[in-house]
């Protein structure tokens, strides 16, 4: 019986233009009107969560950076998993010697040495130097870089330098060239976070359905009970998941909802 839903966000539960659906937050309140739970695990921040989650009749879990802060039901704060300092300090010189644009987010601030114009969830603070954000004390929970060029030297550099110390996320085109490459704990993944929320919640892995789109959702969807992809997801998503849903997107999750629970 499963007693738990967890949910990507972007390009799972929402459409091709970042919109949740009415059919598919009907098909939510179903769920938790049932007696479900519901877990939001995302890669945005937790303001970015709780713009989805407060769609919701009833509270729900969330797990933000991909799993580094997790926050319950109500709310408190589970885990919070920072990059260590010496690797945070490495990838800032590294980025400063090689003029890389990079996001750092820090205390749920974005700080950034680019000029790029899009959408964020969070404050947005503009530095000349990566270094000048460093502050040993509290070090970031995420560091990213967008663009081509910036995201292959990063995610290269990272393989050759912290391999063993980071947790590395690309989203890719479909040409395999780089859209962007974030960095976060090594422990600071979905399959980890939801088991913590598991964990919290004195439930077995057995009993989650876990619905996910791309590559930092395998993890979750290997270990579920019931793991979906979505028909927009990857190929290597959808060899992973134990069933793929006929529709994409946000439709995918409705399908999923109303066809797989039972």
């Amino acid at each position: 019986m499963i007693k738990l839903v967890a949910l990507d966000i972007d390009h799972t539960l929402t459409d091709a233009h970042g919109v949740v659906s009415r059919e598919v937050l009907s098909g939510i309140q179903r769920v938790q009107a049932d007696g479900m739970h519901v877990a939001l695990i995302s890669g945005r921040p937790p303001q970015g969560i709780d713009e989805v989650a407060r769609l919701f009749p009833k509270g729900v879990y969330r797990a933000s950076y991909f799993g580094a802060v997790i926050h319950d039901e109500c709310r408190q704060e589970l885990r919070r998993l920072s990059l260590g300092t010496d690797v945070a300090l490495d990838l800032a010189r590294f980025a400063d010697q090689r003029r890389l644009s990079l996001t750092i987010i820090r205390d749920d601030v974005e700080y950034h040495t680019q000029n790029e114009v899009r959408k964020s969830f969070t404050p947005r603070v503009s530095i000349e130097h990566a270094m000048a954000v460093f502050d040993s004390e509290k070090p970031p929970v995420l560091i990213a870089a967008n663009g081509a060029d910036e995201a292959s030297a990063l995610y290269h550099y990272c393989l050759e330098k912290h391999e063993a110390s980071v947790s590395l996320m690309r989203h890719l085109n479909t040409d395999e060239s780089y859209i962007s490459t974030l960095v976060v704990h090594p422990e600071a993944e979905k399959g980890s976070a939801l088991h913590l929320i598991c964990r919290s919640m004195s439930i077995e892995m057995s009993e989650v359905m876990a619905i996910g789109d791309s590559e930092s959702d395998m993890s979750m969807l290997k270990h579920a009970g019931i793991g979906v992809a979505v028909l927009n997801a990857r190929k290597s998503v959808r060899e992973t998941a134990k069933y793929t849903t006929p529709l994409p997107y946000g439709d995918g999750v409705r399908w999923a909802l109303e066809n797989l629970l039972n």
